[in-house]
């Protein structure tokens, strides 16, 4: 007697008796998990970037503020980031140049200072260039390099 199908009266045996999936099976639930892939990377893709914005803003901040400490310390802003890293007031990281995809440029003199952060790959690490001087205020562009007469953030 065969264990995968009894006969009886009508019955015939099953046409795959060992358990599976066929092919159209895995086909179908591939094309689901494509589907599923293109609607979810974009919309990551666009989180990453505000975060990488988001991250960007508050560095500058940070810069700014450092950048006060620093010159009630020293009695003069700090000629580079390095400066401020070295005095222990930034991360390493933040004094390298370079964080969450963003690029740091700090310029620093006796009596001002201004930073820039542009993104390392427009478009894909974040879509608005940055930019802060002793004034503390934020500005931005989404054409290039932001300057003193950028629009500020909201």
């Amino acid at each position: 007697m065969n264990t995968f199908w009894t006969v009886g009266r009508g019955s015939r045996p099953p046409r795959f008796p060992a358990g599976g999936f066929t092919l159209v099976e895995l086909m179908v639930v591939v094309a689901v998990i494509a589907i599923i892939a293109a609607v979810a990377i974009p919309n990551f893709m666009r989180s990453r970037m505000a975060a990488n914005e988001a991250s960007a803003v508050s560095a500058l901040r940070t810069i700014h503020t450092m950048s006060e400490r620093y010159r009630m310390r020293f009695r003069t802003y700090a000629g580079s980031l390095t400066d401020l890293s070295n005095a222990d007031l930034i991360d390493s990281n933040l004094g390298g140049g370079t964080k969450s995809g963003y690029s740091f440029n700090y310029t620093g003199a006796t009596n001002s200072f201004s930073c820039t952060a542009d993104p390392e790959s427009p478009g894909q690490s974040g879509d608005r260039y940055f930019f802060v001087d002793l004034s503390g205020v934020i500005r931005f562009s989404t054409t290039g390099t932001a300057t003193s007469a950028s629009a500020p953030i909201d």
